[in-house]
């Protein structure tokens, strides 16, 4: 009977020592996830409003990493609910683009208004009425922009 009862002691141990060493692998896998997405910026868009100098963008950063927007399009898309989920963007969507390059610093948790164009040209008395406007912000964080959809077309009639 001893012996039966090592052999019990034996495999309650030998199964314990996996599962916690199982459990550990998994909290090292979240801790190097954690780490991987804290140091790449998130950031957010909302449309504020028309300034007198012209439509007025709010960039939100909530991550701990600033981040420097270099460029800057809008674009206009038929409102579907493709182009919503999967946003294609050519050279016949472009509303409004920047032609010089910019250097805006968008700080660690931080906001900053982006000012586009001017009063005559605003977002909202666009001639792409049926269209949604989408902002994509080109970052030195990533290869690919940022794409916001800014204004839809319920929002504008």
């Amino acid at each position: 009977m001893l012996a039966e009862r090592g052999i019990m002691e034996n495999d309650v141990w030998f199964w314990l020592t996996r599962i916690g060493a199982l459990a550990a692998f998994v909290a090292f896998l979240f801790k190097a996830w954690e780490f991987y997405r804290d140091r790449r910026p998130r950031l957010g868009v909302s449309f504020a409003g028309v300034g007198r100098d012209g439509d007025i963008v709010l960039v939100f950063n909530s991550s701990k990493v600033a981040t420097t927007i270099y460029h800057y399009s809008v674009d206009a898309l038929p409102s579907t609910w493709l182009n919503k989920q999967w946003p294609r963007f050519g050279e016949t969507t472009l509303v409004v683009k920047v032609r010089e390059p910019i250097d805006v610093q968008v700080p660690a948790h931080g906001l900053f208004r982006l000012t586009l164009g001017d009063p005559e040209a605003s977002m909202r008395r666009l001639n792409t009425a049926p269209d949604d406007l989408y902002i994509r912000l080109w970052t030195t964080a990533r290869k690919k922009p940022f794409t916001f959809l800014v204004l839809t077309k319920r929002s504008r009639a």
